[in-house]
């Protein structure tokens, strides 16, 4: 459960920087599994005119997953954000499918995602604190969650809500943790959040 004062603060602060900017792009980080989904939906609640956009979905295909390298920041900037801060009323982009995990061919959903008439963009996923993305960033929120309690949170997660096969979570949720560590060791988000949270 979000504490109310913490959710009201963001909310506050998102609320400003609409007046003062008028669209505006909240980015949300911290491990997999710490509750970033749960606070973004908080806000979309609250938020007239905005929208949650899954980080995950711009994650790239396993066979490109390089060293260190998971996502596909380059597309969420340019498909994205720049249309989004350039006035477009619609945007539309694919979303990567985890076929490896869902058991299906790994790629993207033939079906694209539509966005209209949003005002504000609430992109919540590992690495949205990125130093790739954080200058394109309005407001940005790191959750703080324990990394056991991350881990046991995200599996069960995959496997009860999203039905996935459960050593293939177990598996992937190993080498997951362990890239995420070794990306906050190189890359400490944290350090360019604006709000923390503790999940």
């Amino acid at each position: 459960m979000i504490k109310e004062e913490i959710l009201h603060e963001v909310v506050s602060r998102a609320e400003a920087l609409r007046r003062e900017r008028g669209r505006v792009v909240i980015a949300i980080d911290g491990r997999g599994g710490a509750g970033k989904s749960s606070l973004a939906r908080a806000l979309v609640g609250r938020l007239s005119g905005s929208v949650h956009i899954e980080h995950d979905w711009f994650h790239l295909p396993r066979e490109r997953v390089a060293e260190g390298r998971g996502f596909d920041h380059e597309r969420l900037i340019s498909e994205v954000i720049l249309p989004f801060r350039a006035g477009a009323r619609d945007l539309q982009f694919l979303r990567y499918n985890w076929g490896y995990l869902a058991g299906i061919p790994d790629g993207f959903h033939e079906t694209p995602v539509a966005i209209s008439d949003a005002e504000m963009l609430v992109i919540e996923g590992c690495e949205t604190l990125h130093r790739a993305l954080a200058s394109h960033v309005d407001l940005r929120v790191w959750v703080d969650t324990p990394p056991d309690l991350s881990l046991e949170r995200g599996m069960r997660r995959d496997i009860e809500e999203y039905h996935l096969d459960p050593e293939r979570v177990r598996a992937a949720w190993k080498e997951w943790s362990e890239r995420e560590s070794e990306s906050l060791a190189r890359d400490d988000r944290r350090d360019r959040a604006d709000v923390i949270i503790k999940g």
